[in-house]
């Protein structure tokens, strides 16, 4: 059928068509310690990431909640009910940490205070080594299998 300009107008057996032309691709993905969850979803134009994760199973697969932080290619949005998504978008759903890590900063500063305690270090683990290779230093011209004493006297200091 054309309209009045000559141009063809959809009929409604080419809705499907028509829907399938328009629909956009976005890609919700889910990680959890022991497996992944990763799906391409097909969806209108103007569609929220809220309304995404409900058309997608998501939320009722894992128990998850509406209130689950989400963000599109690792920035955080923070109001999923009113962001569109774009064709093409990566929808991702995060977990909440495990530890703060802040709190295991401050966990990490009080075990070591600055200037109070000192951790073995590059420096302590170097000595061990010295003195280890020192112990079995050959002098030159001596058989493999002979005992030889070596003193740390007459080793230069590290």
């Amino acid at each position: 059928m054309a309209d009045s300009s000559g141009q063809s107008i959809p009929s409604v057996e080419d809705a499907d068509v028509l829907s399938e032309d328009i629909a956009i691709s976005v890609q919700i993905v889910y990680a959890l310690p022991d497996q992944y969850f990763q799906q391409q979803c097909s969806v209108r134009p103007g569609a929220t990431i809220t309304e995404v994760l409900q058309v997608s199973g998501v939320y009722e697969q894992f128990g998850l909640s509406a209130t689950t932080p989400v963000g599109v290619f690792g920035q955080r949005v923070h109001d999923p009910q009113r962001h569109q998504v774009t064709n093409g978008d990566r929808i991702e759903l995060y977990r909440p940490l495990i530890a703060d890590p802040k709190s295991r900063r401050l966990k990490r500063a009080a075990a070591y205070p600055v200037g109070k305690v000192k951790r073995p270090g590059k420096l302590a683990g170097l000595r061990r080594v010295w003195a280890l290779a020192s112990e079995r230093v050959m002098p030159v011209g001596q058989p493999e299998g002979a005992d030889v004493a070596v003193s740390s006297e007459s080793l230069p200091n590290p």
